[in-house]
Parts: C-alpha cells; sequence; structure tokens
C-alpha cells in the first residue's frame, strides 16, 4: 500500500517536472523573441534619429539660403 501511494506521487512529481520544464521553455523562446524584437525597434529609432538630423540639417541649409535670398533682393 505504502508502496503504491509513493509510485503516485513520484508519477505525479514527474508530471509536475515535465509541466515545469515545458512552462520554462516557452518562456525562453518567447523571451528569445522579444530580445529580438526589442533589438528591432532600437534599430528602427537609430535610423529615424540618423534621419531627423539629416532632416534638421536641410532645414538649416534651406534656412540659410532664404536668408541670402531675402539679403539679395
Amino acid at each position: 500500500m505504502v508502496a503504491s501511494e509513493v509510485r503516485k506521487m513520484a508519477d505525479t512529481s514527474k508530471h509536475s517536472v515535465e509541466d515545469i520544464s515545458n512552462r520554462l521553455n516557452q518562456i525562453t523562446k518567447s523571451v528569445a523573441v522579444m530580445s529580438e524584437m526589442v533589438n528591432q525597434v532600437m534599430n528602427s529609432i537609430d535610423k529615424n534619429y540618423g534621419s531627423i538630423g539629416e532632416l534638421k540639417g536641410a532645414y538649416e541649409r534651406i534656412a540659410a539660403t532664404a536668408e541670402r535670398l531675402s539679403d539679395i533682393t
């Protein structure tokens, strides 16, 4: 009787460990996907920051040209 109960407990523990292991694997995969997505967002932010700098430079050149044109007329 006692041996039977011990076997049941061992079987239940085994299933619990397998379930926990599967869940940890799913969490690990999800974290890896999220990490890749964060990297993609960071790359996009870097590109956008560079574009903003280019736009700022172009605007400054246009403003300087407009100022020079207004001085001529």
